[in-house]
């Protein structure tokens, strides 16, 4: 089992499948949920519950990357079929910056601090 990165942005979405997991999307989810997939994660349109599974992979597989999606479908019983997509769904809502209809709202992400001059930038007057 591969440690999660201890970076402060990783959220995790603690789930509990054939055991205690967590969902974690990052670049090498996109990459893997496209190669298996041949779509693409972040701009996929109306998901039903079979398009979940592969989605859940994906986010399994930074913490775990011998799971195939198989695996997963297993772990997952009809009876909690909407609990695990609302999980997924947070997980990616907490992943995926907002959009850029949020982000006027709301600011940009990063706020840049304006430099100062240091008191002797621009000062040659001493060469």
């Amino acid at each position: 089992m591969m440690n999660l990165p201890n970076h402060p942005d990783a959220k995790r979405v603690k789930i509990i499948l054939d055991k205690e997991r967590h969902v974690y999307f990052s670049a090498y989810s996109l990459l893997k949920f496209k190669e298996e997939t041949g779509h693409d994660l972040i701009n996929m349109d109306g998901t039903s519950p079979t398009d979940m599974i592969p989605v859940l992979w994906a986010g399994l597989i930074t913490e775990d990357k011998t799971l195939t999606v198989e695996q997963v479908a297993e772990m997952i019983p009809l009876s909690q079929l909407e609990h695990v997509m609302n999980k997924v769904t947070g997980a990616i809502q907490i992943a995926t910056p907002p959009s850029d209809k949020e982000s006027r709202k709301t600011g940009p992400l990063v706020k840049t601090k304006k430099r100062r001059k240091s008191p002797t930038s621009g000062n040659n007057s001493g060469q």
